[in-house]
Protein backbone atom coordinates (compact mmCIF):
# COMPACT_ATOMS: atom_id res chain seq x y z
CA UNK A 1 0.00 0.00 0.00
CA UNK A 2 3.10 2.16 0.81
CA UNK A 3 3.37 2.72 -3.16
CA UNK A 4 -0.57 4.03 -3.66
CA UNK A 5 -0.04 6.15 -0.42
CA UNK A 6 2.99 7.85 -2.25
CA UNK A 7 1.56 8.09 -5.10
CA UNK A 8 -1.68 9.64 -3.88
CA UNK A 9 0.29 11.59 -1.46
CA UNK A 10 2.18 13.24 -4.43
CA UNK A 11 -1.36 13.71 -6.32
CA UNK A 12 -2.38 15.97 -3.41
CA UNK A 13 0.65 17.85 -3.33
CA UNK A 14 0.57 18.75 -7.19
CA UNK A 15 -3.10 19.39 -7.46
CA UNK A 16 -3.14 21.61 -4.16
CA UNK A 17 -0.55 23.31 -5.29
CA UNK A 18 -1.54 26.84 -6.61
CA UNK A 19 1.33 27.59 -8.77
CA UNK A 20 0.38 24.26 -10.67
CA UNK A 21 -3.55 25.01 -10.58
CA UNK A 22 -2.62 28.38 -12.06
CA UNK A 23 -0.54 26.30 -15.13
CA UNK A 24 -3.76 23.64 -15.22
CA UNK A 25 -5.90 27.14 -15.42
CA UNK A 26 -3.96 28.91 -18.01
CA UNK A 27 -2.84 25.85 -20.19
CA UNK A 28 -7.01 25.03 -19.66
CA UNK A 29 -8.15 28.85 -21.28
CA UNK A 30 -5.34 28.69 -23.69
CA UNK A 31 -6.65 25.65 -24.95
CA UNK A 32 -9.98 26.20 -25.09
CA UNK A 33 -9.62 29.76 -26.96
CA UNK A 34 -7.89 28.34 -29.45
CA UNK A 35 -10.56 25.26 -30.03
CA UNK A 36 -12.89 28.28 -30.64
CA UNK A 37 -10.82 29.92 -32.67
CA UNK A 38 -10.47 27.09 -34.72
CA UNK A 39 -14.37 26.27 -34.93
CA UNK A 40 -15.02 30.46 -35.31
CA UNK A 41 -12.05 30.44 -38.49
CA UNK A 42 -13.66 27.02 -39.84
CA UNK A 43 -16.63 29.00 -41.14
CA UNK A 44 -15.08 30.85 -44.01
CA UNK A 45 -11.52 29.08 -43.90
CA UNK A 46 -12.39 24.90 -44.64
CA UNK A 47 -8.05 24.94 -44.49
CA UNK A 48 -7.82 25.64 -40.93
CA UNK A 49 -8.07 22.78 -39.10
CA UNK A 50 -5.54 22.90 -36.21
CA UNK A 51 -5.72 19.33 -34.41
CA UNK A 52 -6.07 19.50 -30.67
CA UNK A 53 -3.13 17.52 -30.09
CA UNK A 54 -1.08 20.41 -31.90
CA UNK A 55 -2.96 22.72 -29.86
CA UNK A 56 -2.21 21.21 -26.29
CA UNK A 57 1.48 20.31 -27.72
CA UNK A 58 2.24 24.06 -28.40
CA UNK A 59 0.24 25.38 -25.48
CA UNK A 60 2.25 23.35 -22.75
CA UNK A 61 5.61 24.49 -24.50
CA UNK A 62 4.69 28.17 -24.29
CA UNK A 63 3.61 27.57 -20.47
CA UNK A 64 6.57 25.96 -19.78
CA UNK A 65 8.69 29.56 -18.82
CA UNK A 66 5.65 29.76 -15.93
CA UNK A 67 7.33 26.83 -14.17
CA UNK A 68 10.55 28.06 -13.91
CA UNK A 69 10.23 31.98 -13.69
CA UNK A 70 10.55 33.44 -9.93
CA UNK A 71 7.21 33.27 -8.14
CA UNK A 72 6.57 36.99 -8.50
CA UNK A 73 6.99 37.12 -12.08
CA UNK A 74 3.79 34.49 -12.75
CA UNK A 75 1.75 37.20 -13.17
CA UNK A 76 3.19 37.69 -16.52
CA UNK A 77 1.27 34.72 -17.99
CA UNK A 78 -1.09 37.52 -18.19
CA UNK A 79 0.97 38.61 -21.41
CA UNK A 80 0.78 35.36 -22.78
CA UNK A 81 -3.41 35.52 -22.53
CA UNK A 82 -3.73 39.00 -23.62
CA UNK A 83 -1.30 38.39 -26.76
CA UNK A 84 -2.93 34.71 -27.27
CA UNK A 85 -6.19 36.80 -27.63
CA UNK A 86 -5.09 39.29 -29.61
CA UNK A 87 -3.84 36.96 -32.20
CA UNK A 88 -7.03 35.57 -32.35
CA UNK A 89 -9.41 38.32 -32.58
CA UNK A 90 -6.77 39.72 -34.87
CA UNK A 91 -6.67 36.72 -37.83
CA UNK A 92 -10.70 36.12 -36.79
CA UNK A 93 -11.80 39.52 -38.82
CA UNK A 94 -8.89 39.37 -41.03
CA UNK A 95 -10.11 35.98 -42.41
CA UNK A 96 -13.71 37.13 -42.42
CA UNK A 97 -12.43 39.59 -45.06
CA UNK A 98 -9.68 38.75 -46.85
CA UNK A 99 -10.39 34.22 -46.34
CA UNK A 100 -6.93 33.49 -44.59
CA UNK A 101 -5.18 34.34 -41.36
CA UNK A 102 -2.92 37.73 -41.66
CA UNK A 103 0.53 38.71 -42.53
CA UNK A 104 3.11 39.58 -39.96
CA UNK A 105 3.96 42.06 -42.46
CA UNK A 106 0.40 43.34 -42.01
CA UNK A 107 0.47 44.70 -38.12
CA UNK A 108 2.10 47.78 -39.38
CA UNK A 109 -0.62 49.05 -42.52
CA UNK A 110 -2.74 50.70 -39.69
CA UNK A 111 -2.44 53.54 -42.11
CA UNK A 112 -4.93 51.87 -44.70
CA UNK A 113 -7.62 51.84 -42.17
CA UNK A 114 -9.30 54.54 -43.89
CA UNK A 115 -13.08 54.88 -43.33
CA UNK A 116 -14.33 52.39 -46.36
CA UNK A 117 -12.22 49.81 -44.61
CA UNK A 118 -12.76 50.60 -41.29
CA UNK A 119 -16.96 49.95 -42.30
CA UNK A 120 -16.46 46.95 -43.87
CA UNK A 121 -13.78 45.75 -40.96
CA UNK A 122 -17.11 46.46 -38.17
CA UNK A 123 -19.46 44.71 -41.03
CA UNK A 124 -17.25 41.27 -40.25
CA UNK A 125 -17.88 41.34 -36.88
CA UNK A 126 -20.31 38.60 -35.43
CA UNK A 127 -21.90 38.03 -31.88
CA UNK A 128 -20.17 34.76 -31.65
CA UNK A 129 -16.65 36.36 -31.47
CA UNK A 130 -17.85 37.00 -27.70
CA UNK A 131 -16.77 33.34 -27.07
CA UNK A 132 -13.42 34.17 -27.38
CA UNK A 133 -13.05 35.81 -23.75
CA UNK A 134 -15.05 33.53 -22.43
CA UNK A 135 -11.87 30.96 -21.31
CA UNK A 136 -10.14 34.24 -20.49
CA UNK A 137 -12.77 35.48 -17.82
CA UNK A 138 -12.54 31.39 -16.37
CA UNK A 139 -8.91 31.86 -16.13
CA UNK A 140 -9.68 35.20 -14.38
CA UNK A 141 -12.06 33.43 -11.87
CA UNK A 142 -9.24 30.67 -11.04
CA UNK A 143 -6.47 33.07 -10.58
CA UNK A 144 -7.80 35.94 -8.24
CA UNK A 145 -8.64 33.74 -5.38
CA UNK A 146 -4.99 31.75 -6.12
CA UNK A 147 -2.84 35.00 -6.95
CA UNK A 148 -1.13 35.68 -3.39
CA UNK A 149 0.13 32.16 -3.06
CA UNK A 150 0.69 31.69 -6.05
CA UNK A 151 2.90 34.45 -6.24
CA UNK A 152 5.07 33.34 -3.21
CA UNK A 153 5.19 29.30 -3.74
CA UNK A 154 7.62 27.68 -5.88
CA UNK A 155 6.85 24.53 -8.25
CA UNK A 156 8.43 21.64 -6.35
CA UNK A 157 11.41 20.10 -8.57
CA UNK A 158 9.21 16.72 -9.02
CA UNK A 159 6.84 19.34 -11.02
CA UNK A 160 8.99 20.87 -12.78
CA UNK A 161 10.48 18.04 -14.02
CA UNK A 162 7.19 16.40 -15.02
CA UNK A 163 5.85 19.31 -17.04
CA UNK A 164 8.81 19.63 -18.69
CA UNK A 165 8.53 15.69 -19.64
CA UNK A 166 4.42 15.82 -20.32
CA UNK A 167 4.88 19.43 -22.91
CA UNK A 168 7.74 18.12 -24.26
CA UNK A 169 6.13 15.18 -25.10
CA UNK A 170 3.10 16.40 -26.06
CA UNK A 171 4.97 18.73 -28.46
CA UNK A 172 6.78 15.77 -29.86
CA UNK A 173 3.74 13.39 -29.96
CA UNK A 174 2.00 16.32 -32.01
CA UNK A 175 4.83 16.61 -34.43
CA UNK A 176 5.25 13.30 -35.35
CA UNK A 177 1.25 13.03 -35.94
CA UNK A 178 2.12 15.78 -38.35
CA UNK A 179 4.88 14.28 -40.35
CA UNK A 180 2.85 10.87 -40.35
CA UNK A 181 -0.16 12.47 -41.68
CA UNK A 182 1.69 14.53 -44.85
CA UNK A 183 3.86 11.32 -44.98
CA UNK A 184 0.50 9.13 -45.67
CA UNK A 185 -0.70 11.28 -48.18
CA UNK A 186 2.48 12.45 -50.26
CA UNK A 187 4.22 8.61 -50.08
CA UNK A 188 6.18 9.89 -53.07
CA UNK A 189 8.03 12.21 -51.13
CA UNK A 190 10.39 9.51 -48.78
CA UNK A 191 9.83 7.11 -46.15
CA UNK A 192 8.36 8.36 -43.19
CA UNK A 193 11.94 9.13 -41.06
CA UNK A 194 13.05 11.26 -44.01
CA UNK A 195 9.66 13.01 -43.59
CA UNK A 196 10.33 13.59 -39.81
CA UNK A 197 13.72 14.67 -40.55
CA UNK A 198 12.62 17.17 -43.56
CA UNK A 199 8.98 17.95 -42.11
CA UNK A 200 9.67 21.98 -41.81
CA UNK A 201 10.41 22.05 -45.34
CA UNK A 202 7.55 19.42 -47.00
CA UNK A 203 5.16 20.82 -44.47
CA UNK A 204 5.06 23.72 -47.45
CA UNK A 205 4.37 21.23 -50.47
CA UNK A 206 0.79 22.62 -51.68
CA UNK A 207 0.39 24.91 -49.06
CA UNK A 208 -1.25 28.49 -50.26
CA UNK A 209 -3.02 29.65 -47.64
CA UNK A 210 -1.45 30.35 -44.14
CA UNK A 211 -4.14 28.89 -42.51
CA UNK A 212 -2.53 25.53 -44.36
CA UNK A 213 0.62 26.72 -42.86
CA UNK A 214 -0.40 26.94 -39.49
CA UNK A 215 -2.21 23.05 -39.46
CA UNK A 216 0.96 21.62 -40.81
CA UNK A 217 3.10 23.99 -38.46
CA UNK A 218 1.71 24.05 -35.37
CA UNK A 219 1.48 27.46 -33.65
CA UNK A 220 4.66 28.20 -32.47
CA UNK A 221 6.39 27.24 -35.68
CA UNK A 222 3.86 29.33 -37.69
CA UNK A 223 4.76 32.43 -35.53
CA UNK A 224 8.72 31.54 -35.97
CA UNK A 225 7.86 31.01 -40.04
CA UNK A 226 5.89 34.28 -40.02
CA UNK A 227 8.37 36.13 -38.82
CA UNK A 228 11.15 35.03 -40.55
CA UNK A 229 8.97 35.97 -43.76
CA UNK A 230 8.41 39.83 -42.32
CA UNK A 231 11.69 40.27 -41.65
CA UNK A 232 14.50 38.43 -43.64
CA UNK A 233 14.44 38.86 -47.68
CA UNK A 234 15.82 36.34 -50.22
CA UNK A 235 18.27 36.39 -52.31
CA UNK A 236 18.55 34.84 -55.59
CA UNK A 237 21.11 32.48 -55.95
CA UNK A 238 22.75 31.47 -59.30
CA UNK A 239 20.55 28.74 -59.93
CA UNK A 240 17.28 30.51 -59.33
CA UNK A 241 18.34 33.55 -61.62
CA UNK A 242 19.11 31.17 -64.38
CA UNK A 243 15.58 29.52 -64.00
CA UNK A 244 14.13 32.87 -64.11
CA UNK A 245 16.64 33.97 -67.09
CA UNK A 246 15.43 30.75 -69.22
CA UNK A 247 11.54 31.18 -68.04
CA UNK A 248 11.67 34.97 -69.58
CA UNK A 249 13.49 34.27 -72.35
CA UNK A 250 10.28 31.31 -72.82
CA UNK A 251 8.07 34.09 -72.33
CA UNK A 252 9.23 36.47 -74.93
CA UNK A 253 8.52 34.12 -77.71
CA UNK A 254 4.89 34.71 -77.13
CA UNK A 255 2.37 33.83 -79.97
CA UNK A 256 1.34 36.53 -82.86
CA UNK A 257 -1.49 38.66 -82.12
CA UNK A 258 -4.78 37.61 -83.97
CA UNK A 259 -4.34 40.97 -86.02
CA UNK A 260 -2.41 44.20 -86.91
CA UNK A 261 -2.31 46.73 -83.92
CA UNK A 262 0.52 48.57 -85.39
CA UNK A 263 -1.90 51.68 -85.93
CA UNK A 264 -2.48 52.12 -81.62
CA UNK A 265 0.89 53.11 -81.19
CA UNK A 266 0.08 56.91 -81.11
CA UNK A 267 -2.94 56.30 -79.39
CA UNK A 268 -3.94 56.90 -75.94
CA UNK A 269 -4.14 54.01 -73.55
CA UNK A 270 -7.36 54.79 -70.78
CA UNK A 271 -6.95 51.79 -68.04
CA UNK A 272 -9.94 52.18 -65.78
CA UNK A 273 -9.80 49.44 -62.83
CA UNK A 274 -12.94 49.35 -61.22
CA UNK A 275 -13.43 48.11 -57.90
CA UNK A 276 -15.21 44.75 -56.88
CA UNK A 277 -17.12 44.83 -60.56
CA UNK A 278 -18.88 41.13 -60.75
CA UNK A 279 -19.44 40.13 -64.31
CA UNK A 280 -22.96 39.42 -63.52
CA UNK A 281 -24.01 43.03 -62.80
CA UNK A 282 -23.09 43.62 -66.71
CA UNK A 283 -26.10 42.67 -68.49
CA UNK A 284 -28.51 42.02 -65.50
CA UNK A 285 -31.97 43.62 -64.96
CA UNK A 286 -33.27 43.70 -61.15
CA UNK A 287 -37.02 44.68 -60.65
CA UNK A 288 -37.33 46.57 -64.60
CA UNK A 289 -34.32 47.91 -63.84
CA UNK A 290 -30.93 47.77 -65.94
CA UNK A 291 -28.10 47.41 -63.89
CA UNK A 292 -25.38 48.45 -65.87
CA UNK A 293 -26.57 49.94 -68.58
CA UNK A 294 -23.71 51.91 -69.89
CA UNK A 295 -21.33 48.97 -69.76
CA UNK A 296 -24.08 46.43 -70.86
CA UNK A 297 -24.31 48.52 -74.27
CA UNK A 298 -20.50 49.07 -74.59
CA UNK A 299 -20.42 45.11 -73.77
CA UNK A 300 -23.12 44.16 -76.83
CA UNK A 301 -21.20 46.25 -79.10
CA UNK A 302 -19.58 44.08 -81.82
CA UNK A 303 -16.15 45.13 -82.23
CA UNK A 304 -15.36 45.11 -78.12
CA UNK A 305 -13.22 42.99 -76.87
CA UNK A 306 -14.93 41.48 -73.63
CA UNK A 307 -14.48 38.41 -71.27
CA UNK A 308 -16.80 37.84 -68.98
CA UNK A 309 -15.12 34.65 -67.01
CA UNK A 310 -12.29 36.17 -65.73
CA UNK A 311 -10.74 35.14 -62.40
CA UNK A 312 -9.19 37.22 -59.53
CA UNK A 313 -5.90 36.20 -58.81
CA UNK A 314 -5.28 38.71 -56.21
CA UNK A 315 -4.31 37.78 -52.45
CA UNK A 316 -4.25 39.62 -49.33
CA UNK A 317 -3.77 42.77 -50.94
CA UNK A 318 -6.62 42.77 -52.62
CA UNK A 319 -7.13 46.11 -54.81
CA UNK A 320 -2.94 46.68 -54.34
CA UNK A 321 -2.65 42.97 -56.04
CA UNK A 322 -5.26 43.77 -58.78
CA UNK A 323 -3.46 46.97 -59.72
CA UNK A 324 -0.27 44.98 -59.81
CA UNK A 325 -1.39 42.53 -61.61
CA UNK A 326 -2.55 44.71 -63.97
CA UNK A 327 0.34 47.19 -64.04
CA UNK A 328 3.07 44.32 -64.04
CA UNK A 329 2.14 41.71 -65.41
CA UNK A 330 3.17 39.61 -62.78
CA UNK A 331 1.31 37.72 -59.89
CA UNK A 332 1.23 38.78 -56.26
CA UNK A 333 2.45 37.03 -53.14
CA UNK A 334 1.10 33.89 -51.36
CA UNK A 335 2.61 34.91 -48.09
CA UNK A 336 2.64 38.80 -48.06
CA UNK A 337 1.40 41.91 -49.61
CA UNK A 338 3.60 42.74 -52.37
CA UNK A 339 2.83 46.77 -51.76
CA UNK A 340 3.63 46.57 -48.23
CA UNK A 341 6.70 44.61 -48.21
CA UNK A 342 8.08 44.73 -51.88
CA UNK A 343 6.95 48.26 -53.38
CA UNK A 344 9.91 49.92 -54.69
CA UNK A 345 11.77 48.14 -57.52
CA UNK A 346 12.54 48.25 -61.33
CA UNK A 347 8.93 46.71 -61.50
CA UNK A 348 8.25 45.84 -65.79
CA UNK A 349 4.90 47.46 -66.11
CA UNK A 350 2.52 48.95 -69.22
CA UNK A 351 3.82 52.47 -68.68
CA UNK A 352 7.69 51.44 -69.09
CA UNK A 353 6.27 49.32 -72.56
CA UNK A 354 4.50 52.63 -74.15
CA UNK A 355 7.14 54.74 -73.22
CA UNK A 356 5.05 57.80 -73.49
CA UNK A 357 6.23 60.83 -71.68
CA UNK A 358 2.59 61.31 -70.03
CA UNK A 359 1.52 58.75 -68.19
CA UNK A 360 -0.23 59.55 -64.92
CA UNK A 361 -2.39 57.56 -61.83
CA UNK A 362 -5.64 59.02 -60.72
CA UNK A 363 -6.65 57.28 -57.36
CA UNK A 364 -9.23 58.11 -54.63
CA UNK A 365 -7.06 57.41 -51.81
CA UNK A 366 -4.38 59.37 -49.91
CA UNK A 367 -0.28 58.50 -51.18
CA UNK A 368 0.64 56.52 -48.42
CA UNK A 369 -2.50 53.90 -48.64
CA UNK A 370 -1.27 50.97 -49.57
CA UNK A 371 2.34 52.68 -49.91
CA UNK A 372 0.68 53.81 -53.35
CA UNK A 373 3.25 56.94 -53.96
CA UNK A 374 6.25 54.57 -54.06
CA UNK A 375 4.53 51.54 -56.22
CA UNK A 376 3.26 54.91 -58.95
CA UNK A 377 7.25 55.36 -59.25
CA UNK A 378 7.88 51.62 -59.61
CA UNK A 379 5.22 51.57 -62.27
CA UNK A 380 6.82 54.03 -64.73
CA UNK A 381 4.35 57.26 -64.22
CA UNK A 382 5.04 60.70 -64.26
CA UNK A 383 2.61 61.64 -62.99
CA UNK A 384 -0.05 60.86 -59.84
CA UNK A 385 -3.17 62.47 -58.90
CA UNK A 386 -4.25 60.45 -55.51
CA UNK A 387 -6.65 61.93 -52.17
CA UNK A 388 -5.46 64.82 -50.33
CA UNK A 389 -6.99 64.27 -47.14
CA UNK A 390 -9.90 61.99 -47.67
CA UNK A 391 -11.13 58.31 -49.72
CA UNK A 392 -13.12 60.18 -52.65
CA UNK A 393 -16.20 59.18 -54.23
CA UNK A 394 -16.20 57.99 -57.64
CA UNK A 395 -17.56 61.09 -59.12
CA UNK A 396 -14.74 62.83 -57.35
CA UNK A 397 -12.23 60.60 -58.93
CA UNK A 398 -13.55 60.89 -62.39
CA UNK A 399 -13.73 64.65 -62.38
CA UNK A 400 -10.18 64.49 -61.44
CA UNK A 401 -9.27 62.03 -64.15
CA UNK A 402 -10.78 64.03 -66.36
CA UNK A 403 -9.01 67.30 -65.45
CA UNK A 404 -5.67 65.41 -65.54
CA UNK A 405 -6.56 64.14 -68.95
CA UNK A 406 -7.01 67.28 -70.37
CA UNK A 407 -3.63 68.04 -69.23
CA UNK A 408 -1.85 65.26 -70.82
CA UNK A 409 -0.47 65.84 -73.96
CA UNK A 410 -1.44 63.06 -76.17
CA UNK A 411 -0.53 60.37 -76.77
CA UNK A 412 -0.69 59.38 -73.39
CA UNK A 413 -1.70 56.32 -70.58
CA UNK A 414 -3.99 57.16 -67.97
CA UNK A 415 -4.82 54.76 -65.20
CA UNK A 416 -8.23 55.37 -62.89
CA UNK A 417 -8.79 53.22 -59.84
CA UNK A 418 -12.54 53.68 -58.47
CA UNK A 419 -13.26 53.17 -54.92
CA UNK A 420 -16.78 53.18 -54.20
CA UNK A 421 -17.96 49.35 -54.65
CA UNK A 422 -15.77 48.60 -51.80
CA UNK A 423 -18.12 46.37 -49.13
CA UNK A 424 -20.14 46.94 -47.07
CA UNK A 425 -22.84 46.77 -48.38
CA UNK A 426 -25.23 48.59 -46.51
CA UNK A 427 -24.73 52.54 -48.02
CA UNK A 428 -27.84 54.70 -48.24
CA UNK A 429 -28.46 55.39 -51.88
CA UNK A 430 -28.96 58.99 -52.76
CA UNK A 431 -31.66 58.31 -55.27
CA UNK A 432 -32.35 54.44 -54.98
CA UNK A 433 -33.80 52.73 -58.25
CA UNK A 434 -36.55 49.93 -58.55
CA UNK A 435 -33.57 48.03 -57.62
CA UNK A 436 -34.25 48.55 -53.77
CA UNK A 437 -37.53 47.57 -53.70
CA UNK A 438 -37.04 43.93 -55.96
CA UNK A 439 -38.76 41.02 -53.65
CA UNK A 440 -36.71 37.80 -53.24
CA UNK A 441 -33.23 39.75 -52.93
CA UNK A 442 -30.97 39.67 -50.25
CA UNK A 443 -30.74 43.30 -49.27
CA UNK A 444 -26.56 42.99 -49.52
CA UNK A 445 -27.01 42.21 -53.11
CA UNK A 446 -29.60 44.94 -53.80
CA UNK A 447 -27.48 47.79 -52.50
CA UNK A 448 -24.49 46.39 -54.17
CA UNK A 449 -26.93 46.57 -57.76
CA UNK A 450 -27.67 49.62 -56.91
CA UNK A 451 -23.89 51.11 -56.04
CA UNK A 452 -23.21 49.76 -59.64
CA UNK A 453 -25.77 51.47 -60.97
CA UNK A 454 -24.46 54.24 -59.64
CA UNK A 455 -21.35 53.79 -60.91
CA UNK A 456 -22.63 53.15 -64.66
CA UNK A 457 -24.18 56.17 -64.56
CA UNK A 458 -20.74 58.07 -63.85
CA UNK A 459 -18.94 56.22 -65.96
CA UNK A 460 -21.64 57.51 -69.18
CA UNK A 461 -20.58 61.12 -68.14
CA UNK A 462 -16.74 60.53 -67.87
CA UNK A 463 -16.82 59.01 -71.91
CA UNK A 464 -19.31 61.76 -72.68
CA UNK A 465 -16.43 63.83 -71.64
CA UNK A 466 -13.93 62.59 -73.61
CA UNK A 467 -16.24 62.20 -76.68
CA UNK A 468 -16.81 65.47 -76.24
CA UNK A 469 -12.79 66.54 -75.55
CA UNK A 470 -12.10 64.73 -79.21
CA UNK A 471 -10.36 62.13 -77.34
CA UNK A 472 -12.60 59.05 -76.66
CA UNK A 473 -11.76 57.95 -80.86
CA UNK A 474 -8.43 57.72 -80.57
CA UNK A 475 -7.74 56.31 -77.02
CA UNK A 476 -7.99 52.29 -76.20
CA UNK A 477 -10.41 52.35 -73.54
CA UNK A 478 -9.95 49.27 -71.04
CA UNK A 479 -11.88 48.68 -67.96
CA UNK A 480 -11.62 45.68 -65.96
CA UNK A 481 -12.52 45.05 -62.16
CA UNK A 482 -9.61 44.54 -59.25
CA UNK A 483 -11.41 41.54 -58.09
CA UNK A 484 -14.40 40.03 -57.04
CA UNK A 485 -17.29 41.38 -54.88
CA UNK A 486 -16.24 39.99 -51.11
CA UNK A 487 -17.79 36.81 -50.12
CA UNK A 488 -18.66 37.47 -47.36
CA UNK A 489 -19.93 41.06 -47.95
CA UNK A 490 -22.88 39.35 -50.00
CA UNK A 491 -25.56 36.51 -49.81
CA UNK A 492 -24.30 33.23 -49.22
CA UNK A 493 -26.01 31.34 -52.36
CA UNK A 494 -26.85 35.01 -54.15
CA UNK A 495 -27.21 35.96 -57.93
CA UNK A 496 -23.38 36.89 -57.66
CA UNK A 497 -20.43 34.74 -59.08
CA UNK A 498 -17.08 35.46 -58.67
CA UNK A 499 -16.57 36.03 -62.39
CA UNK A 500 -15.07 39.63 -62.97
CA UNK A 501 -15.24 41.45 -65.90
CA UNK A 502 -12.61 42.66 -68.84
CA UNK A 503 -13.77 44.96 -71.96
CA UNK A 504 -11.85 46.73 -74.08
CA UNK A 505 -12.55 49.43 -76.61
CA UNK A 506 -11.47 51.03 -79.91
CA UNK A 507 -8.78 48.11 -80.12
CA UNK A 508 -9.19 47.81 -83.97
CA UNK A 509 -9.36 44.10 -83.82
CA UNK A 510 -11.67 43.29 -86.71
CA UNK A 511 -14.99 41.78 -85.29
CA UNK A 512 -14.28 42.21 -82.15
CA UNK A 513 -13.87 39.34 -79.55
CA UNK A 514 -16.97 38.31 -77.25
CA UNK A 515 -15.25 35.13 -75.31
CA UNK A 516 -16.61 32.67 -72.05
CA UNK A 517 -12.90 31.77 -71.81
CA UNK A 518 -11.68 31.27 -68.48
CA UNK A 519 -9.16 33.64 -68.05
CA UNK A 520 -7.02 35.04 -65.23
CA UNK A 521 -6.27 38.50 -64.56
CA UNK A 522 -2.72 38.13 -65.29
CA UNK A 523 -3.49 37.71 -68.93
CA UNK A 524 -4.52 41.23 -69.21
CA UNK A 525 -1.05 43.31 -69.65
CA UNK A 526 0.52 41.05 -71.86
CA UNK A 527 -3.39 41.01 -74.09
CA UNK A 528 -3.00 45.02 -73.31
CA UNK A 529 0.72 45.08 -75.30
CA UNK A 530 -0.47 43.75 -78.43
CA UNK A 531 -3.48 45.73 -78.44
CA UNK A 532 -1.31 48.53 -77.94
CA UNK A 533 0.80 47.20 -80.79
CA UNK A 534 4.14 46.87 -78.56
CA UNK A 535 6.59 44.31 -79.88
CA UNK A 536 10.13 43.11 -78.29
CA UNK A 537 9.23 44.18 -74.66
CA UNK A 538 11.64 41.98 -72.72
CA UNK A 539 9.17 41.18 -69.77
CA UNK A 540 5.74 41.11 -71.06
CA UNK A 541 4.40 39.53 -68.67
CA UNK A 542 3.67 35.90 -66.99
CA UNK A 543 -0.11 35.35 -68.69
CA UNK A 544 -1.19 34.81 -71.62
CA UNK A 545 -2.43 37.44 -74.51
CA UNK A 546 -5.83 36.88 -75.34
CA UNK A 547 -5.85 38.48 -78.64
CA UNK A 548 -3.05 36.01 -79.87
CA UNK A 549 -3.58 32.70 -81.47
CA UNK A 550 -3.23 29.73 -80.38
CA UNK A 551 -6.43 31.07 -77.97
CA UNK A 552 -5.59 30.58 -74.17
CA UNK A 553 -7.72 29.97 -71.16
CA UNK A 554 -7.25 28.22 -67.72
CA UNK A 555 -6.48 30.02 -64.94
CA UNK A 556 -4.89 29.31 -61.57
CA UNK A 557 -6.00 32.03 -58.06
CA UNK A 558 -3.61 32.78 -54.99
CA UNK A 559 -4.57 29.56 -53.21
CA UNK A 560 -4.17 26.54 -56.12
CA UNK A 561 -7.42 26.63 -57.16
CA UNK A 562 -6.97 25.50 -60.77
CA UNK A 563 -10.11 26.90 -63.16
CA UNK A 564 -10.60 25.91 -66.88
CA UNK A 565 -9.95 22.77 -68.26
CA UNK A 566 -6.91 22.58 -68.43
CA UNK A 567 -4.59 19.30 -68.80
CA UNK A 568 -1.62 18.52 -66.22
CA UNK A 569 0.88 20.18 -68.74
CA UNK A 570 -1.43 23.64 -68.73
CA UNK A 571 -1.91 23.48 -65.29
CA UNK A 572 1.83 23.03 -64.38
CA UNK A 573 2.74 25.97 -66.68
CA UNK A 574 -0.15 28.06 -64.49
CA UNK A 575 1.77 27.16 -61.45
CA UNK A 576 5.10 27.69 -62.26
CA UNK A 577 4.20 31.52 -63.09
CA UNK A 578 3.49 31.99 -59.79
CA UNK A 579 6.90 30.12 -58.66
CA UNK A 580 8.29 32.30 -60.91
CA UNK A 581 7.17 35.28 -60.02
CA UNK A 582 7.52 35.16 -55.80
CA UNK A 583 11.40 34.46 -56.73
CA UNK A 584 11.75 37.80 -58.70
CA UNK A 585 9.95 39.75 -55.92
CA UNK A 586 11.17 38.44 -53.28
CA UNK A 587 14.42 37.66 -54.37
CA UNK A 588 14.45 41.28 -56.11
CA UNK A 589 15.28 40.53 -59.24
CA UNK A 590 13.83 43.79 -60.30
CA UNK A 591 15.96 45.47 -58.35
CA UNK A 592 16.34 49.44 -58.84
Amino acid sequence: MKPLENTVGFLRRIFTNPPFLIYLAAFAALLGQLEIFRTLVRQVNAWMNVDTLTVAGDVAVLLLPLVFLRPRWRRTVWFLIAGMTVFCYVNLWYCRAFYDLMPADSLGMGGNMQSRVVEAFFDQLRMADWLLLLPVAAFAAIWLPLRRKALAVRFPISAKITLTAVALLLYGGAYMARAYRLYDVNRKLGNYPHMLCNYFSYSKVKAYKFSQHLTRMGYIGYMGWQLDHALLDHKLDKNERSRIDAFWECRRCRPSAAADFRANRSRNLIFIIVESLASDAVGATVNGVEVAPTLSALAADSSAIVFRRMQAQVNHGRSSDGQFIYNTGLLPLRNNVVAKRYPSANYPSIAKALGYANSSEVVGEKPTFYNHSITNLSYGYTGFVPATDAWLTDRRILDNATAEIRRLKQPFYCEITTLDMHDPYNHPIKEPTAISAAEGYDPRDLNYYEQVHVFDSLLAGFLSRLKADGLYDNSVIVIASDHEPRKSALSENGPISNDIFLLILNSGLPGGMHSDRIVGQVDVMPTILDVMGIDGYPYPGLGHSLVAEPRHQGATDAFGNVYGNTDDSARNALEEAWQMSALMIEGAYFKK
